[in-house]
């Protein structure tokens, strides 16, 4: 064989540690299950938490499952329940899991605070042809459509693989489609590039050439199963507003009449010229007017529900936003991120500051992604574009590219999978469609592989949709102002020097986790490697500030206790996310000391209504994890001008956690991450007692830092955790049993009491032991 291109062989040199195999017989189903909460696969309440209900012990939630298991092993394969959030950094994601559906969709701004996540678009399909037939690469693909007998997965943040089993294609070629994300250490500009990559990649061992085409179809402005009502519709009322009091939000005059179906519902908004939004509920059809603000989206599970947005692949491009250019482009205050991707117009902090205070700034990206458009020109693209300034407006794109020595892209669009599948079926190619508009959009890349070559053909989805909402309030992307058009990101992820350095550069990253030189065993790093799903939960917003939901089922915003989890992986990958929040937190600080839980407040049902509302209980593990973390950001950047800005921050909470600890040495009755253990109604606890002693310990070695200088502060930081040592001592210890209680007052043992520990043994590798 002959050498392997650029983007072939750095996808194959990815490592994965773990695979599973979804088969077309699988059935899969909806099954109870007990749990305090979770996040559904179809949450069907809009600006609302993405959970079945309040929290309750022994409560149902629905859940996958394989019904027809064994009933002691009914889970399903690896990769059914969730896979790789694929996307960029904060710009929204989209699963592809492994029975090949594409699920959990947030690119359009799903979130709690505005429209849910769209549980799966069914007619989202990725599918391949060869002169012997296509098949969609799903293993319960749409009616009327084959699809093939198994797909092989395996999932490697942000990476997906799925290998496909079928007669129809042979198994010399080693067709495996990947789906690929933009991830770079520490550039956290190219990281929230908003784009999403499909590769197939191809072998031809034989002696004659081999074409083989790669089919992505994707039907945004009619989406099946989601619905958009004004005032609640008949799937489930909307959450929208509840609790506040405020006016029912206008969204344009509102037409409703009867209809027979979705399609004439879409028809009815596309022969209407003052049409922003459409929405079938079954019986209904709901026009919506306001070009600035539609109804946020939810999942409808009533049969022939459908909704979308006014905007067609490959119609005439429309007007954006009037409002883009001065409130979501230049002009506008930013907080840097990062100082990665250059910016024009930089006021004191520059491109150099990580996550600065605000500054002006004119243009944000830089020539990286104009260079890197540039050479990214030849793929062919295909494009919808939505007028307004609401949450969906803006544009996505699909584009083509391949690595072989004949390489074929065409596009196309039809009202219809159903079309673009039989165009497709008849020669991998969609020139019959070229020029056409309509819902569905395609691209397909033919390539033709010589004898004894390797090759590939990738598709890639790119968007920008600027105007990101928080519960009716426009807040914006950031990532609006590093590219400038959805094809310029989908493109980004096509350029072949561009694309295989990325992913080197992620594999190099990875193999510190799961790679053979590893000091992890492979089922931990694959673990720790993977953990990183968290990140799609990520907001960065116009004006700089990186946010970051608890959970999209537990809807608080950047509690700082739970931060503890996911702040050593963006320390390591993206330490500039993380001085927006400690600025934050530090505002939001009381007047006594005491660090406030998190940014906004709320759970299992009702989204805060505003960011930055610092709120929350007194919980000992907080302003100590605080105190930590501007020295673990200290001793990991070397930012001494943000220790020097949030040092009285830290100073004062440390004396709130001297005050709190004056009675017993230790902190007396406080909550904390365990709040369903409720350590608060016990005096003393070890856990407890070690994150004070933590904060006392960062404090200390913060004090005596060059930058801070205030030797007296750390003494008094010394003698109060030899006095906390003590008091844990004598209130905790276990003589009998060589432990330490969970709490006081009885002999219970906690097995995370010791956590902080970690942290100290890490002080130790920077000298601070």
């Amino acid at each position: 064989m002959q050498a392997s291109p650029p983007v072939y062989a750095a996808l194959k040199s990815l490592q994965w540690a773990n695979e599973d195999k979804c088969n077309s017989s699988l059935r899969i189903a909806s099954l109870p299950i007990q749990s305090f909460y979770l996040e559904p696969e179809a949450p069907q309440l809009a600006r609302w938490a993405w959970a079945s209900g309040g929290i309750a012990r022994f409560k149902n939630h629905t859940y996958l499952f394989a019904p027809d298991a064994d009933a002691g092993s009914r889970v399903p394969p690896a990769g059914l329940r969730s896979a790789p959030p694929l996307g960029g950094l904060a710009t929204g994601t989209v699963e592809l899991r492994a029975d090949g559906s594409m699920r959990s969709w947030t690119i359009e701004n799903a979130s709690p605070a505005g429209s849910t996540k769209t549980s799966i678009i069914d007619e989202a399909l990725i599918g391949v042809w060869l002169p012997t037939g296509a098949r969609a690469l799903r293993t319960h693909p749409p009616p009327l459509i084959r699809g093939v007998s198994a797909m092989g997965f395996s999932g490697s943040m942000p990476f997906s693989r799925l290998s496909p089993e079928d007669a129809a294609l042979p198994s010399d070629l080693n067709l495996t489609l990947y789906g690929r994300s933009r991830w770079r250490l520490a550039d956290m500009q190219a990281s929230s590039t908003p784009a999403i990559a499909f590769t197939l990649t191809v072998d031809n061992p034989r002696e004659t050439p081999v074409e083989v085409s790669l089919l992505v179809s994707l039907p945004l402005p009619f989406q099946k199963g989601m619905v958009r009502p004004a005032n609640g519709a008949a799937c489930t009322a909307m959450h929208e507003d509840r609790g506040f009091g405020d006016a029912v939000q206008d969204f344009g005059t509102l037409h409703v009449s009867r209809a027979a179906d979705a399609t004439e519902c879409y028809a009815a908004c596309k022969a209407n010229v003052a049409c922003a939004a459409w929405s079938f509920d079954g019986s209904a059809c709901q026009i919506h007017t306001n070009f600035d603000r539609i109804p946020p989206a939810h999942n409808c599970a009533v049969v022939g529900a459908a909704s979308g947005v006014r905007g067609d692949w490959g119609a005439e491009k429309g007007r954006l936003g009037r409002q883009e250019s001065e409130d979501m482009g230049g002009g506008i205050g930013r907080e840097l991120g990062d100082g990665t991707g250059g910016t024009e117009g930089a006021g004191a902090h520059g491109a150099g500051g990580a996550g600065g205070r605000r500054v002006g700034v004119g243009r944000v990206g830089g020539s990286a992604i104009d260079e890197s458009g540039a050479r990214a020109s030849s793929p062919r693209c295909l494009s919808l574009e939505r007028v307004g300034t609401h949450a969906q407006a803006g544009s996505a794109s699909l584009c083509g590219s391949g690595e072989a020595a004949g390489l074929e892209v065409s596009v196309g669009a039809a009202a219809d999978l159903s079309t673009i599948w039989t165009h497709f079926s008849l020669n991998g190619s969609l020139d019959g469609l070229n020029g056409q508009t309509g819902p569905h959009g395609a691209v397909a890349v033919k390539v033709r592989l010589e004898p004894m070559t390797r090759g590939s053909a990738s598709v890639a989805l790119g968007w920008r949709f600027p105007f990101r909402d928080f519960m009716g309030a426009t807040v914006g992307n950031y990532y609006a102002g590093i590219v400038r058009d959805s094809a310029s990101a989908a493109r980004l992820l096509l350029d072949d020097e561009t694309s295989s350095l990325d992913i080197e550069h992620w594999s190099g990253v990875s193999s510190c986790f799961i790679g053979e030189a590893s000091s992890l065993p492979r089922w931990l790093g694959d673990s720790l490697l993977n953990s990183l799903h968290h990140t799609r939960s990520s907001m960065w917003l116009a004006d700089g500030r990186w946010r970051q939901w608890e959970s999209f089922s537990c809807v608080n915003v950047d509690s700082v206790h739970n931060d503890g989890e996911r702040h050593v992986p963006y320390l390591m990958l993206w330490p500039a996310s993380l001085p927006s929040k400690m600025r934050a937190w530090g505002d939001g600080a009381i007047s006594n000391g005491m660090v406030q839980e998190q940014l906004a407040c709320g759970c299992f049902n009702a989204v805060p209504r505003a960011l930055d509302t610092a709120c929350g209980r007194r919980m000992a593990d907080v302003s100590a994890m605080y105190i930590t973390y501007l020295l673990e950001l200290w001793q990991w950047t070397a930012d001494g001008a943000l220790v020097k800005e949030l040092w009285p921050v830290a100073k004062r909470a440390a004396l709130w956690q001297m005050d709190v600890s004056k009675e017993l040495g230790v902190p007396f009755q406080l909550q904390s991450t365990y709040d369903g253990l409720n350590l608060q109604r016990y005096n003393a606890t070890t856990y407890n007692s070690m994150f004070h002693m933590l904060a006392m310990k960062a404090a200390a070695a913060l004090a005596r830092s060059s930058i801070v200088n205030d030797a007296q502060f750390a003494e008094s930081c010394d003698a109060a955790l030899e006095r906390a040592r003590s008091a844990v001592d004598q209130l905790l210890w276990n003589e009998a049993g060589k432990f330490y209680r969970s709490y006081t007052g009885a002999d219970a043992i906690m097995a995370d009491a010791l956590y902080p520990q970690v942290s100290v043994a890490a002080f130790g590798t920077y000298g601070y032991s």
